[in-house]
């Protein structure tokens, strides 16, 4: 226990007022030290801190460590031996209950006491062993030392016992069976404490993606969602369960993409909830587009998926590619290369991009168009006129959002909604802190019932946007929206895999960066 990795956290961890007395839970001591202001103390000056405030407290804290060191509650660190239980035939008729050594093993250290033994080895190294976990946390397999040394003295305590019947000292020995059955009972493993944790369930799950021979993406999903709907009974938030269970979804979803299997896009429209803000996935769908000719709808989850995470390159980079594969006005180009400039790292590439910047800069410096007869026609009502003159306008645009929001208005008007959202997003493109526009966008995927995107937009605006009456409405409005996204029931995606498609998704397991775990 000494020796721990953890360092000073094993240590902090099992020693703060609130510490209920047993398991690691490093989220438990955050909050703590919020509250009291303790979160940048060194832990002597943490210790010294609580036991001058709350001195009692502080006492009984210790006295739950020590009640849950015999106690026959498996306190779990990792990986809970409940769900070992749950998930096993033969575990759960076993009988294995460590207060059965600590009680004998308790009585046998006192017996043994009494009698004078010349065991004082025995007696100092058990106590020492007993120390290093009760001054740090406790959990099952911190303990596990101990057990052999209890074994030792429940032998003794058996063995006085079975003297007294030979001797038929029953008054010695009806005292023995009732101080027994009093600390078994007294340490038996409290109900509400010997539940699956979620995290439990976060751990199984990953442990089917670890070995290639046991590597079963269908059961990590089956665990992987009860990891999700254990966390939700205790938290509302968008946890890394979501990111963990959304990578295994997303593990699937790329076999399924390179199967060319139909499946996958309604399959990623599933995951999309799983986590809204998470830009691969976005990603992951525009590759599925791109399959199908689909190059509009590929091009618009690219710009998704920039909003989902304005910091990551990928789908940038993949937009660009697909530009200039399909001969897109410079206008457009411009913007998206302006943007993936300060995103790139290679030294080389970045002065190539930033070349390419200054050739169609001056590209478009040559063309000298008035937005006056696009806007003029926009006054008028024109729709049609007016959206071939926008049109024209903004394929050498790369810097007016305001002409390009007004294009989306046209189009709003021809009932064209595609073209509209293709502007609303060229121009987000251009300012992706664009108030007005993030929240709009937001509005209109509200009133079209897709509350995944609505909620990206709304997060991205809230983000921006000053405080005030209308941001307050729309925050409401989000957290409402986000709890019906959270709360949804999770169906199972992944069945009848054979052991083929397994090795296969193992394979490209083996070259993604997968989140996994908690």
């Amino acid at each position: 226990m000494f020796f721990d990795s953890s360092g000073p956290t094993a240590f902090l961890a099992g020693n703060f007022i609130d510490y209920p007395g047993v398991g690691f839970d490093s989220n438990l001591l955050i909050q703590f030290q919020k509250k009291y202001g303790m979160e940048n103390l060194s832990p002597p000056s943490f210790i010294l801190q609580q036991v001058m405030n709350d001195p009692v407290g502080f006492l009984r804290m210790i006295g739950r460590k020590m009640f849950f060191y015999f106690n026959d509650l498996e306190g779990a660190s990792n990986l809970s031996i409940y769900l070992y239980l749950e998930n096993s035939q033969i575990l759960p008729f076993l009988f294995s209950h460590f207060s059965l050594f600590s009680a004998l093993g308790l009585m046998g250290v006192v017996l043994a006491i009494q009698n004078r033994e010349k065991i004082f080895l025995l007696y100092v190294f058990l106590a020492c062993l007993i120390l290093s976990v009760v001054l740090f946390h406790v959990v099952a397999r911190f303990r596990v030392p101990s057990a052999p040394f209890l074994i030792l003295f429940s032998a003794y305590a058996v063995g006085r016992a079975c003297t007294w019947w030979g001797q038929r000292q029953f008054k010695f020995l009806t005292v023995f069976i009732v101080v027994f059955a009093v600390l078994f009972y007294g340490l038996r493993a409290p109900e509400n404490r010997t539940k699956t944790r979620y995290v439990d369930y976060c751990n199984w799950s990953y442990a089917y993606m670890l070995d290639e021979k046991r590597f079963d993406v269908e059961e990590a999903e089956t665990y992987g969602i009860q990891c999700v709907q254990a966390e939700r009974k205790i938290s509302s938030a968008w946890g890394l369960t979501n990111v963990s269970l959304a990578s295994i979804y997303k593990l699937y979803g790329s076999y399924l993409i390179q199967q060319k299997d139909e499946m996958a896009g309604q399959f990623l429209q599933d995951v999309f909830m799983i986590n809204p803000f998470d830009s691969e996935i976005y990603r992951m769908y525009a590759d599925f587009e791109r399959g199908r000719n689909n190059m509009r709808s590929a091009i618009r989850y690219l710009q998704i998926s920039s909003v989902a995470n304005k910091n990551d390159a990928t789908p940038l980079k993949t937009l660009i590619q697909f530009y200039y594969e399909n001969e897109t006005p410079p206008g457009r180009l411009l913007a998206a290369l302006r943007s993936v400039l300060p995103m790139e790292k290679d030294p080389g590439i970045h002065q190539q991009v930033k070349n390419e910047i200054l050739r169609l800069e001056g590209r478009l410096a040559e063309k000298n168009i008035s937005p006056e007869k696009a806007q003029k026609y926009l006054a008028e009502g024109k729709w049609s006129l007016a959206a071939e003159e926008y049109v024209k306008l903004n394929a050498f645009n790369a810097s007016n959002v305001d002409l390009l929001i007004e294009q989306g208005m046209v189009f709003e008007n021809l009932n064209d909604k595609e073209k509209a959202l293709g502007s609303y997003y060229d121009a987000l493109r251009i300012d992706d802190n664009h108030i007005e526009l993030n929240k709009n966008l937001g509005n209109y995927y509200e009133s079209a019932n897709n509350l995944v995107l609505t909620v990206l937009h709304w997060k991205r605006y809230l983000e921006i946007a000053p405080h005030g009456v209308e941001s307050s409405f729309i925050r409401k409005r989000f957290q409402f929206y986000s709890q019906q996204l959270k709360m949804q029931k999770l169906k199972k995606q992944v069945s009848g895999l054979s052991k083929e498609q397994n090795q296969a998704l193992h394979e490209i397991y083996r070259n993604m960066k997968v989140k996994l775990g908690v």
